[in-house]
């Protein structure tokens, strides 16, 4: 490959790097993925010459995590205040649309208002306890996001120390 190819295919990398991390805070970007296909496409430009599949598999192991983490965390703490699957479902949808009309404030709106909607209908109007169970997916999904967010950064690091620390 030629040194002008490869350096096209970095900054493209560079570029998906970027993009991962801002996924990682919108929901509408799979952030990790994003982040560690870029790091492979790095790699490959480079001719695994300094991130290697050691590393990368490192990134992936981290990169499941943070997928699973973000399912997890905020489905669990959904749960826990006692939102029903439907509701939890509502929410996902409310939280894309609201992400599409108003970024990240819109999902965090969107996913609430959502749960709360749907609560508020399956208990027959039982505000009080739609606020309950809105208030802990809200604090799931924050929750969620905080952990997906660490580990996203956690494939930077290495991915950093691997391609320009010493050696």
């Amino acid at each position: 490959m030629s040194e002008t190819l490869s350096e096209i295919i970095k900054l493209v990398a560079y570029i998906g790097l970027m993009l991962g991390l801002v996924g990682t805070v919108a929901p509408v970007l799979p952030g990790p993925p994003i982040v560690w296909l870029s790091a492979v496409l790095w790699a490959w430009a480079d001719g695994f010459d300094r991130v290697g599949w050691p590393t990368l598999l490192i990134m992936a192991i981290l990169m499941i995590l943070a997928s699973i983490i973000d399912i997890v965390l905020s489905t669990w703490f959904g749960k826990r205040t006692g939102a029903s699957w439907k509701s939890l479902a509502i929410a996902g949808v409310a939280a894309v649309a609201g992400f599409l009309a108003f970024s990240l404030p819109g999902a965090l709106v969107g996913a609430a208002v959502g749960v709360f909607a749907a609560e508020t209908l399956r208990l027959g109007g039982d505000v009080r306890g739609a606020l309950r169970t809105s208030s802990g997916v809200a604090i799931g999904y924050v929750a969620a996001l905080a952990a997906q967010l660490v580990l996203v950064l956690a494939m930077l690091l290495v991915f950093t120390v691997q391609a320009f620390g010493p050696g």
